[in-house]
């Protein structure tokens, strides 16, 4: 059993670099990182840079859900680093331990106490809601709709004791590159428009995520009753 790390990058392989660095220190576990960039790091086929992120994230798990052995699947992103050893260890245990398999985790997210950046999900929430993030974004806010799904059907885990650190924040320090394309191509604008008037989708989501949850318990309750036949 594995986690596929996934992780857009366009034009930054130093950034790159330092993140799949850091994963290699802190996992002792099976890790697959999975990226799609202009040539210059790893390269997914069929996944164009060009695309939005969200869609790019979407599409690099399904190349990775293609390898049985991955369970849980990470939004990656070049510009974090892993600081905390042993963060793989804890994710799988947890997963291993549970009898509903349906979950979301986070780390602990170095700009603030109560973040829940980069949810991690299971193979089992990606069948149940039929996509690894909601393809309604394009860059920003995935990470909060998925976390508040999660959250509504008691199915997250934030692990604070394990930090994610971000190296550039998105909304402080000198904005690089990539984010000053991203506002340029007018992600931000979109996504705070859709986040803010879509709210009564996002209470739809909750409840089909709970029906997946409800459907799970009730197959499992008909698979131990005894057959009998008269």
């Amino acid at each position: 059993m594995s986690i596929a790390i996934l992780c857009p990058t366009r034009g930054r392989p130093e950034e790159f670099k330092r993140m799949r660095e850091s994963v290699e220190k802190t996992a002792t576990s099976s890790i697959g990182i999975y990226a799609v960039s202009n040539g210059q790091d790893s390269y997914v086929p069929n996944v164009s840079v060009d695309m939005p992120t969200v869609h790019m994230w979407n599409s690099l798990c399904k190349n990775a859900m293609t390898n049985p052995k991955n369970q849980l699947f990470m939004l990656g992103a070049d510009d974090t680093v892993f600081s905390t050893p042993g963060w793989d260890d804890a994710i799988l245990d947890h997963y291993n331990n549970l009898e509903d398999k349906i979950h979301v985790y986070s780390f602990q997210d170095s700009r603030d106490r109560d973040g829940t950046p980069h949810p991690i999900v299971t193979r089992e929430y990606i069948d149940a809601m039929g996509y690894f993030l909601p393809p309604i974004y394009l860059h920003w806010f995935v990470d909060l709709w998925t976390v508040a799904i999660a959250k509504a059907n008691n199915c997250f885990t934030h692990l604070h004791d394990y930090q994610l650190i971000h190296i550039k924040p998105s909304d402080s320090g000198n904005p690089d590159e990539t984010h000053s394309r991203i506002r340029r191509m007018g992600w931000h604008d979109r996504d705070k428009y859709v986040n803010d008037t879509c709210q009564h989708f996002l209470s739809f989501e909750k409840n089909r995520l709970g029906s997946a949850i409800m459907a799970k318990k009730h197959q499992k309750f008909l698979q131990s009753m005894p057959c009998e036949f008269t």
